[in-house]
């Protein structure tokens, strides 16, 4: 048993001993540590926020997790706005609603999902696995933890089990861009191009302006020779981000002379 699982279950284990004792302190002295500090906190880093969009969102959540600061949807939520931000100490800001979210409803699939990207975020790899796998035990053909759990087998160098969460979160959601994209991605480096070019085609198709997708087909259709697909597709790069040095280079490669 790993050393997260360990502690999930100590977690999980003094909720069952004495589950009035844990909601009194839930209720309690916990709370009001988080709503006299974590708040404050929260709220002192918006007011130096420029992002007005990302600000409106965590001042939302925030406002809710200040008038219910027992229920898990507003906490992992809140979490979520935060993480959004991406900055190392947002992201530990957001691992900890997300830890308590699922201390309060543990059977809430997102809060496990949002925990698990957190600790991916982290590089903690084996309890985002866990977390992961526990969401999708939770919530039947949840595509996103499908598609995030690859993504940590892919950091974990497991691309065998990584193929195989994708070919799960494009299977629950088949017009999946993000889901697509990454299983297009996998199957080409595994060598298998024509799923490669048919799941990356998926992307584009449900997300025109899906640069990655464009750029790595070209990569792909370069990689088996055929240049006119492979410049296309660059072009296509170049039509987005203009400025693309390295897309200009290989246009150029591989354009018709």
């Amino acid at each position: 048993m790993g050393k997260a699982q360990q502690r999930k279950k100590v977690r999980r284990s003094e909720a069952l001993k004495n589950p009035e004792a844990v909601r009194e302190e839930v209720k309690g002295s916990r709370l009001l540590i988080y709503t006299a500090i974590i708040i404050p906190v929260i709220f002192a880093v918006i007011s130096f926020n420029r992002c007005y969009v990302w600000q409106e969102s965590v001042s939302m959540w925030g406002d809710v997790v200040e008038k219910s600061p027992q229920k898990a949807r507003g906490l992992s939520s809140l979490g979520g706005a935060i993480f959004k931000r991406g900055s190392v100490g947002y992201v530990d800001e957001a691992i900890a609603l997300y830890e308590r979210a699922v201390v309060l409803k543990d059977d809430y699939a997102a809060a496990h999902y949002n925990l698990g990207l957190g600790y991916e975020a982290k590089g903690r790899l084996i309890e985002a696995e866990e977390e992961l796998k526990e969401a999708i035990r939770l919530k039947d053909n949840y595509a996103k933890a499908f598609n995030a759990l690859g993504t940590v087998y892919v950091k974990l160098k497991r691309h065998g089990e990584a193929i195989e969460s994708y070919e799960e979160a494009v299977k629950a959601w088949p017009t999946y861009p993000k889901g697509n994209y990454n299983l297009g991605i996998r199957y080409g480096e595994a060598g298998r191009f024509t799923e490669a070019v048919n799941h990356l085609g998926v992307a584009i198709h449900y997300k025109p302006d899906y640069v990655k997708a464009y750029y790595n087909m070209g990569i792909f259709y370069a990689r088996k020779g055929l240049k006119v697909e492979a410049a296309s597709n660059f072009a296509k790069v170049l039509e987005f981000t203009p400025n693309d040095e390295g897309a200009k280079r290989l246009f150029k490669e591989y354009s018709p002379k």
